[in-house]
């Protein structure tokens, strides 16, 4: 956006996403007007239709009474303060400054905790860098303490997608895009050090956690067996392709939705459709609407896509386009050779043009077989 501020200018900043017949979102929602006053069943009626399902839900819970007139608040405390504006997650980790007298300095929810207060992280907090000593699961606590060090670090996730059913199916060209319901298994295994400035990766590290499942919506994208088969006609890999292509979506679906980058995640996976796809996921519960809209602008997010790739001065992909290199100890595909190396920037170029119908892309340079990182 800051290559072309005209694009950022004249467009509409209002895009926002939200799904309010998520049954997450509802359940606190529930909880707070019950509290505010008795519900009547035309009122839960007008939650949507997973409202009177929940309120039952609810009652078993011994969180609602019916008193003959509506549902009224049993539960303790005042409900409302219980709702996150932030993370739909109820799981939240404290972070604890050693460093200050145990003062706690901030909180996470679970998924982002797992992300980002693992042990040996650099957690970053008000300008200042924490080195994360210690992550205590029992008792839901990371501590920290203050580290002057010239670099951050960025986990890396073993992420499985398995599709539970499919809610709406299109085409963009000869490619299907489909939408629907998913789990997604969620496992950092290991984490990368970052120097601040160069971007440069500087050494990995272990992390020592259980998977998480979370149940969401996402939006995949099925290249035809031609697109595939172009590139490795060309001796390259299609997965480096779809690796830098996933980046790609990630990072410019934001252009189109009012979300970070931190809302949505992407993965390529060939477990469910027989043929590498590209899954962009919600990372919250139930879905908030990020990947439907995925759905529907596809064509211009791989548009804007394209063009951001060919802005870019590098040569074979790097960060700020086709994303980071592929960690040397990948345990998603063992298969690949593409480990170590940044997604190949001109795949990805490749599978773009056939999938966005345009003309055949004929790559420039060698392919990144060749091209080994550090080198």
């Amino acid at each position: 956006m800051a290559q072309k501020p005209r694009y950022f200018m004249g467009r509409n900043p209002e895009n926002a996403v939200i799904d309010p017949g998520n049954p997450h979102i509802l359940l606190g929602q529930l909880r707070a007007a019950a509290f505010e006053k008795p519900l009547s069943p035309t009122d839960v009626e007008d939650f949507g239709e997973f409202g009177p399902g929940l309120m039952h839900i609810l009652s078993d819970n011994e969180e609602v009474v019916w008193d003959g007139y509506g549902w009224r608040w049993k539960g303790r405390g005042f409900p409302a303060a219980q709702v996150n504006l932030r993370n739909m997650s109820d799981n939240t980790f404290s972070i604890v400054d050693l460093s200050a007298g145990n003062k706690v300095i901030g909180s996470l929810d679970e998924p982002s905790a797992f992300q980002q207060i693992y042990e040996q992280a650099i957690y970053m907090h008000e300008g200042e860098t924490y080195f994360v000593r210690k992550m205590d699961l029992q008792q839901r606590v990371s501590f920290v303490e203050k580290a002057d060090v010239d670099y951050y670090t960025q986990s890396i996730t073993e992420i499985k997608v398995q599709v539970h059913e499919s809610s709406e199916e299109g085409r963009l060209n000869d490619s299907n895009l489909v939408h629907g319901d998913v789990a997604v298994n969620i496992k950092p295994y290991m984490f990368r050090k970052i120097k601040f400035g160069s971007r440069d990766s500087i050494g990995y590290g272990k992390i020592d956690l259980p998977p998480q499942i979370l149940e969401t919506t996402a939006t995949w994208l099925i290249p035809t067996v031609q697109a595939l088969n172009n590139v490795r006609k060309y001796g390259r890999e299609p997965l480096e392709g779809l690796l830098g292509m996933a980046n790609i979506i990630a990072e410019v679906l934001p252009v189109f939705v009012m979300c970070d980058t931190s809302d949505i995640g992407s993965v390529v996976d060939v477990t469910n459709t027989g043929l590498p796809s590209v899954f962009i996921y919600d990372k919250y519960p139930g879905g908030l609407g990020f990947s439907r809209r995925a759905f529907d602008h596809m064509e211009e997010i791989l548009q804007a896509g394209l063009e951001m790739i060919n802005g870019c001065t590098c040569e074979i992909g790097c960060p700020s386009c086709v994303g980071s290199p592929i960690p040397p100890f990948s345990q998603l595909d063992p298969d690949s050779t593409a480990r170590g190396r940044i997604p190949d920037k001109e795949a990805a170029k490749m599978i773009l043009h056939e999938i966005l119908g345009l003309p055949a892309y004929i790559p420039q340079i060698p392919a990144a077989s060749e091209i080994a990182m550090g080198g």
